[in-house]
């Protein structure tokens, strides 16, 4: 098993639930993770960004202990695997929102009061360069495409 889980462990790894050592992932001929190492620290959220086949999508199920590492170390502060939470990149939205009212929802679901997930969304939208935020999560896919 390519995970361990970091119980007893806090001097060590300080405040992170997630560390990832030396991850390496290779699908037939194919390397799809080679010498990732990343650490994520206690009650944040992360979003993996990056072009297509870079191995985000192989670095999550390995966390969640879906696929094993063909080599390195997954460590997890958690004691089981559903007590991760995780947004596939299938987009599971509810589709008849817009871009914005998702943004909002998600927010005050994890708690962040209105104003600073207004400034979040703000940020990001320079960030990603995401277009209109009026547009409905069911069409978002199309115009990211184009």
């Amino acid at each position: 098993m390519s995970f361990e889980v970091l119980n007893g462990c806090e001097s060590t790894v300080g405040n992170k639930s997630i560390i990832v050592q030396d991850a390496f992932k290779r699908y037939s001929d194919i390397i799809n993770m080679e010498g990732l190492n990343m650490s994520v620290s206690t009650g944040t959220i992360y979003g993996l960004l990056g072009p297509s086949g870079c191995g985000k999508t192989t670095l999550l199920n390995c966390i969640l202990g879906l696929t094993a590492l063909d080599s390195g170390k997954i460590y997890l502060k958690a004691q089981r695997h559903s007590e991760i939470s995780y947004m596939p990149q299938d987009i599971s939205l509810h589709n008849n929102l817009t871009a914005y009212q998702t943004f909002i929802f998600y927010g005050k679901l994890y708690g962040i009061n209105e104003e600073n997930v207004k400034r979040k969304i703000n940020e990001l939208v320079h960030l990603l360069r995401l277009p209109s935020l009026s547009i409905q999560i069911k069409n978002l896919r199309l115009i990211l495409q184009l």
